[in-house]
């Protein structure tokens, strides 16, 4: 006699959110009571890091052979053009980092100036955004999730300090 189990689907709770069923997760609460991103600050202490070992492979006499260069023997690439242009890199990073509970404009806002920021601040050019490009939108969605818990404070705060009135 085997033993059966049983699956069964727990209800969520939902709420009506501009005319939409939302699943009632916080970030919903906080969108419905005024959680904006671009009420926060865009500076973003980020220090790309270059941790690449640059090589010289030789093929002499049928042979391959291959050995480390000193930093002195290998090109810069932070200073190379690229064809990608500053609104195609935030375009990918909107994509990247896309939130449910930031709308686009907002997001796209927030990002230009984010990137605007970095280019005055730190002097990094937009190849080296790019080529940094994984590890700057995983500190742009640390930064965020940052301002979010900020926001999910004061909102409770807020709330707290209203039923005490």
């Amino acid at each position: 006699m085997g033993l059966k189990l049983l699956h069964t689907s727990l209800p969520k709770l939902g709420l009506i959110v501009q005319g939409q069923l939302e699943s009632a997760e916080k970030e919903v609460f906080l969108d419905a009571h005024g959680w904006q991103l671009l009420d926060y600050s865009a500076k973003l202490s980020y220090k790309p890091t270059e941790l690449t070992k640059s090589f010289v492979v030789d093929i002499e006499d049928r042979k391959v052979s291959s050995s480390f260069t000193d930093n002195e023997d290998t090109l810069n690439l932070n200073l190379a053009h690229t064809e990608i242009n500053q609104d195609e890199f935030i375009g990918w990073l909107d994509q990247e980092c896309r939130q449910s509970d930031v709308i686009q404009s907002a997001m796209i806002g927030f990002l230009a100036k984010i990137i605007n920021n970095l280019f005055q601040n730190s002097k990094l050019t937009l190849t080296t955004l790019i080529s940094n490009k994984y590890p700057l939108a995983n500190a742009i969605q640390a930064l965020i999730q940052t301002y979010r818990k900020q926001a999910s404070t004061q909102y409770c705060i807020r709330k707290a300090a209203a039923s005490w009135s």
